[in-house]
């Protein structure tokens, strides 16, 4: 389609009205709010992007405003101040092409910010997700928080400290018959047998 078919085709836009059915107010999401509120700033079609012409002009060289003409068309009609810029700067400030380049481009940099934010919400929510998994695992493992009567506290107490002073006796009953087998067994070693005293005896005759 040559630019003389599509100036023609977006100034019969221009004239159509702005219609919503049944008057009811649209409303927008983030991202169709930031288009509409460059669309409302004069400098966006107005000035190259300031400190990115480098990039822009690279943008540039790749986009069709060719394949456009429906959607220039559909904007026109339904975006009031672009329609009202349009009529305006065009062509008195800037041309067809550059009017539209300056308007997508910018366009183009809210939808990459637009999907940055969201994959960052995406891998927040990912890893919120993951540690309440972690930690609904942990409240599996140990049983959760169990609160134990006091009665049963006080019960538990005593058992414990009566299994101790019974293992304390044990082991002091424990000790006391080692200590009599060691006086036993020492009593044995000194003890002289009466087989072992006539052959003193006779020892003691013999000198």
């Amino acid at each position: 389609m040559s630019l003389k078919c599509s100036l023609l085709l977006l100034m019969m836009a221009i004239r159509r009205p702005l219609s919503l059915s049944n008057q009811q107010p649209v409303i927008l999401n983030r991202l169709q709010a930031a288009i509409y509120a460059i669309s409302q700033d004069p400098e966006t079609f107005t000035t190259d992007p300031e400190g990115e012409e480098t990039q822009y002009e690279t943008w540039v060289e790749t986009f069709d405003l060719e394949s456009r003409q429906t959607e220039l068309s559909d904007l026109l009609v339904n975006n009031q101040p672009l329609r009202h810029h349009y009529t305006t700067l065009v062509p008195a400030q800037v041309s067809h092409v550059v009017f539209w380049h300056r308007y997508f481009y910018k366009v183009s940099r809210l939808e990459a910010a637009e999907a940055r934010r969201q994959e960052l919400k995406q891998r927040a929510e990912k890893t919120n997700t993951e540690s309440e998994l972690v930690w609904d695992e942990a409240d599996e493992d140990f049983g959760g928080d169990v609160e134990i009567p006091e009665e049963v506290q006080t019960q538990l107490l005593e058992d414990y400290e009566r299994e101790c002073e019974e293992n304390g006796m044990k082991r002091l009953k424990s000790n006391e018959d080692e200590w009599e087998k060691v006086d036993a067994s020492e009593a044995a070693s000194t003890q002289v047998t009466p087989a072992e005293k006539p052959e003193k005896a006779a020892g003691a005759e013999e000198e």
